[in-house]
Formats: structure tokens, sequence, C-alpha cells
């Protein structure tokens, strides 16, 4: 009767094992695929842009323009969240999506720009920075073009300025 127990016993141990190690490598495989896709973004929430002399976002209250170079690495989602209206201009690179930076329109988050004149008044208008490091997941290039996509909020803010309804901030 004790060598059945025991019969048993070992039986149950390696079910439980093997049970383990599956569950193990289930949990290994999600948690390998998130960090190597970057950041998800739901593609229902992309802004379609077109491409001319520059890339050309719209939004509710003015167009905001990127350079067209960077327009095979630029996705741009959208978040509505009441009054506030953000753009989050994205970087993909190697089935990897990097937040640059976001153009937030109702409020001031970080880094105040301007106002635009709207109906009812000026609507507040900020960058937000990315927090994102991505130093040790691009290539030396991708991390270069990256950095210029990053710096090229410069023009968009230089653009912005010549939108005729637009009052940078002092």
């Amino acid at each position: 009767m004790k060598e059945k127990n025991s019969k048993v016993f070992l039986v149950i141990t390696v079910v439980l094992i093997a049970v383990i190690c599956v569950l193990s490598v289930c949990l290994i495989t999600v948690i390998s695929s998130k960090s190597d896709n970057g950041t998800a973004y739901d593609s229902e929430n992309y802004v379609e842009f077109n491409v001319g002399g520059d890339i050309a976002v719209p939004t509710p209250y003015c167009e905001l323009h990127f350079p067209a170079e960077y327009s095979e690495n630029l996705k741009v989602a959208e978040d509505k969240d009441g009054k506030i209206h953000k753009f989050i201009f994205i970087a993909q690179f190697e089935n990897r999506a990097s937040e640059l930076f976001t153009i937030s329109f109702g409020d001031y988050e970080q880094e105040k720009i301007g106002e635009i004149q709207a109906i009812g008044g000026g609507v507040p208008v900020s960058v937000v920075w990315s927090e994102t490091d991505v130093k040790d997941e691009l290539t030396v290039n991708s991390l270069n073009v990256y950095y210029a996509m990053q710096e090229s909020v410069n023009y968009l803010i230089e653009r912005l300025g010549s939108e005729p309804n637009f009052i940078p901030a002092a």
C-alpha cells in the first residue's frame, strides 16, 4: 500500500512540475513580447496625416506640421479627455513604438507654448516631453533619427507660430 501511495505522490509531483514549467514559459513569452514592441498604441487612435512639403496633422484648432523626411517613422495618436485634446507623436523603429512628445490643447501640462484663439476664448497649448528611454533599445542609426525627430518639435512650434490664431507664450 505504501508503494502505491508513493507512486501516486510521484505522478502528482511530476504533473505539477510540468504545469508550472508550461505556465512559466507562457509568462516569459508574454512579458518578452510586450517589452520588444515598446509602448502599445491602439491603431484606431492614429491620426491620418497628409505628406506634402511637410507632414500636416489635422487638429480641431489648426494643423500641426512636422518634417516630411520622417513620414516613414512617424505615427500620431489622438487622445481626448473632456476639454483636453492630445496629439501624441510617436517614432516607430524596428517594430518598436516610442513616444517623442505630446502636443496638448486645453491644459498646460509641462511646457506652455502658447494659446490658440477659438470660439469661447483662448485654448492653452503645451508640449509634454516623453520620459521614454530608448538608448539601449535602438540601433545607433535609429537612435540618431529618434533624437532628430524629437528635436523637430522646434519646427512644429515655429510653424504653429505662423498660424493667425496662435499667440506664443511670453
